[in-house]
């Protein structure tokens, strides 16, 4: 169907069984971030059912981080590997040594970024789990560098291109593999694999310690409010809010609307 410039219409045979291609991709075997499904959904439900869990990211978000390490429960064991954060200049070249990188990487967060949970729960909660040793975090110590996207349990694996981003993870166009432990031979690669990312990798535990101390600052109460309501609001859809606190959407202020809306996106 062409419309009046001639290009072929939007409007395709979606408009009738309100499916495209995309949405047809089943997000159990393949994790994505395409219409409802979200590759952060499905990695959330695999950690809350297991006890060992494994990250490996060649370039993580520091906030997204914290949140793994926060919804850790005290039953769970965590280890995660980083190569890289991702930069909008010189963190994008690959460095010789994984101190440099570090040193990097504070002035980067401190520096260049604004971090949505500077001032929260989160961030603390994570920072007694990293520093009691209930989670280990590793830098990539290797000449060659890490770009391997890897989560995996004692029961499950997701690899491929989502690294450990908000946009990986929620927003990008991205497409993983999942298999679980009864596909043997890709199971028992993959623990090979990830076994040999962490024995070339060094302790960054200590180091990401100190960023988060300086990242810990007394603030205002406003401040605080306001970031207890997005810890709590974070993740919710729009209609799951509205139901919380049993609203109507004609009940709403047009600034309160404009929220729900957001959310839903």
């Amino acid at each position: 169907m062409l419309n009046s410039s001639g290009r072929v219409a939007q409007t395709t045979i979606k408009s009738f069984i309100g499916l495209d291609k995309f949405e047809r991709v089943n997000a159990e075997l393949l994790p994505h971030n395409e219409g409802k499904s979200k590759v952060s959904s499905i990695l959330k439900k695999d950690f809350s059912e297991s006890i060992e869990i494994s990250i490996v990211t060649g370039y993580a978000s520091l906030d997204e981080i914290l949140k793994a390490v926060n919804e850790k429960s005290d039953s769970q064991k965590m280890k995660i590997l980083v190569g890289n954060e991702p930069s909008i200049g010189s963190l994008t070249t690959v460095k010789s040594s994984p101190r440099q990188l570090s040193e990097e990487l504070k002035r980067y967060w401190l520096e260049q970024r604004s971090i949505s949970l500077t001032h929260s729960l989160v961030l603390l909660n994570a920072y007694r789990k990293i520093e009691s040793g209930e989670v280990k975090i590793r830098i990539n110590s290797a000449t060659k560098p890490l770009h391997a996207k890897i989560c995996m349990t004692e029961k499950i694996v997701v690899l491929g291109s989502s690294n450990y981003t908000k946009p990986g993870l929620h927003s990008q166009r991205e497409l993983n593999s999942r298999f679980t432990i009864k596909d043997k031979e890709r199971y028992e690669s993959a623990q090979n694999f990830v076994d040999g990312c962490f024995e070339q990798s060094e302790d960054y535990s200590n180091e990401l310690l100190d960023l988060l101390k300086q990242l810990i600052r007394k603030t205002s109460w406003q401040e605080a409010l306001a970031c207890a309501c997005w810890d709590m609001l974070d993740g919710m859809e729009g209609d799951d809010l509205l139901s919380k606190f049993n609203l109507n959407n004609t009940d709403l202020w047009p600034h309160q609307k404009y929220l729900t809306i957001f959310l839903k996106k």
